[in-house]
């Protein structure tokens, strides 16, 4: 779940970085990866020590949880300076519709947070069966999802939010 919460950082990343290749500019995002690998080591220390020492299950976790936090300091910094540097400009409409995937994302969480039970329900299915709920949750997950930012007016195709320069 801690990766889970770093998976739009991961994205975004790798939607970013071309923007500095493409300008044959391989120097800056590589400088910023290492920026973020270093917090990544500091929150390591940081997260798993706290968690040792408060007596939370499952330190280990925290190691998934810096390279999350890390993660979005790296995709972070990689739109400060695109952004700075005036290479890219969000379009207008960007704000809304990031609040329009939220709240989208949050409902997605709740429906497949509350119904797809505990583990425990899961593991003395038969493969096939658990196959099978597993393919029904996530049709239920994507209709959901895709519903909501319909029914909240955001266009499926075509998603024009920024524009680049060249």
């Amino acid at each position: 779940m801690a990766y889970a919460a770093g998976l739009p950082a991961f994205i975004l990343v790798k939607v970013l970085v071309p923007a500095f290749y493409s300008r044959q500019d391989t120097v800056t995002p590589v400088r910023i990866a290492v920026v973020a690998m270093l917090a990544n080591m500091v929150l390591n220390a940081v997260f798993v020590l706290s968690m040792l020492h408060w007596k939370i299950a499952g330190p280990h976790a925290g190691l998934a949880l810096a390279t999350s936090v890390s993660a979005y300091l790296n995709a972070g910094l990689l739109y400060w300076r695109l952004h700075r540097s005036q290479l890219y400009a969000p379009g207008a409409g960007w704000r809304a519709m990031l609040v329009r995937v939220l709240l989208a994302t949050f409902l997605l969480g709740v429906l497949l947070g509350a119904g797809t039970g505990d583990l425990g329900d899961w593991l003395p299915m038969r493969g096939s069966t658990r196959a099978m709920h597993l393919a029904a949750w996530i049709a239920a997950g994507a209709v959901l999802y895709l519903g909501v930012l319909r029914l909240l007016g955001e266009p499926l195709v075509g998603l024009g939010y920024g524009t680049a320069k060249e």
